[in-house]
């Protein structure tokens, strides 16, 4: 009611709602009468008029004109506005961004994206970001966080995985150049650094055999087949991602003349050991790519 432009209760604000905070709002429902327009904002500025705004900005949440659908969406929007998706994962607390997935959107199925990370360092917090680009430029980032863990040691190329929980070793030590050289007159030897490189080397064991994951059971006695597999992959000359459950990750290739098969107390129990070496970076989409790893390519590597 309004008498002479105030309303009865003596202000134009005051059949307002006192202003609420909510946390983890995660359902909305709407019934019991007909209506044309919906809007949901994060925007806390937004002016409040009977004109319902129709645009989505980065603040919409969901909107709907209800014109022969129940659509809230902006996906048929997108579909104009996106040429690929991009996936993107880099460690928590770090700041360089690891491409690992694009793919392209010609239509609405194309937006769902299902898939393992298999490269992830046990006992680490990652940051996974999801990001639509057109002609080449990037949108908003929409990030979530995972954490990755897992038991035992693994070896992985990009379509095959071995790994074992059982009497795992691995062990590593650091490579770099340098000479110490003895001069004529001093009392101690200089350093001479003539090379740049700097890679970790090392050694895995474990006892590989055939498991029945739906059963959770180990088949020791029916595990020759298996182990000769598993050799055959360790030297198949592929690059491959060896990674430990304590969050130790590499880029590897394995050494030659370093696979041994040994027995330990019962013939059933057979250690498979092998030496390895550093060959590129795990975090690198080049080295990453060039080792056949990921079939992403340069257009979109970062380069933070």
């Amino acid at each position: 009611m309004t008498i002479l432009g105030s309303m009865f209760l003596g202000a134009d604000c005051s059949f307002d709602l006192t202003p609420t905070s909510v946390n983890n709002l995660t359902l909305f429902e709407l019934g019991k009468g007909e209506y044309d327009d919906i809007y949901c904002t994060e925007d806390t500025d937004l002016p409040m008029i009977f004109d319902i705004q129709k645009d989505w900005d980065l603040n919409t949440v969901f909107a709907g004109d209800y014109e022969d659908n129940i659509d809230l969406s902006n996906v048929s929007f997108s579909l104009s506005t996106i040429s690929h998706l991009v996936i993107k994962k880099r460690k928590v607390n770090t700041f360089k961004w690891t491409t690992i997935l694009v793919k392209r959107i010609s239509t609405l199925d194309d937006l769902v994206i299902i898939g393992n990370d298999i490269f992830n360092a046990g006992n680490t917090d990652y940051q996974y970001a999801l990001v639509p680009l057109l002609n080449n430029i990037e949108g908003g980032y929409s990030i979530t966080e995972a954490h990755s863990d897992f038991n035992g040691i693994f070896l992985l190329e990009k379509d095959r995985i071995y790994g074992t929980i059982l009497d795992t070793k691995c062990d590593n030590s650091r490579n770099h150049s340098v000479i110490i050289q003895p001069s004529l007159y001093n009392k101690y030897p200089r350093a001479i650094y003539n090379a740049l490189y700097n890679y970790e080397s090392g050694t895995a064991e474990g006892f590989f055999c055939r498991y029945d994951v739906n059963n959770c059971i180990y088949y020791p006695q029916d595990s020759t087949d298996y182990r000769r597999d598993f050799v055959n992959f360790l030297t198949d000359h592929k690059p491959k991602i060896l990674k430990t459950f304590d969050g130790r990750i590499w880029l590897i290739n394995i050494s030659a003349d370093s696979i041994q098969e040994t027995e330990d107390g019962h013939y059933e129990h057979r250690l498979t050991s092998f030496s390895w070496t550093e060959t590129g970076d795990c975090n690198d989409e080049q080295d990453l790519y060039d080792a056949d790893l990921i079939d992403v390519d340069s257009a979109y590597w970062s380069y933070e």
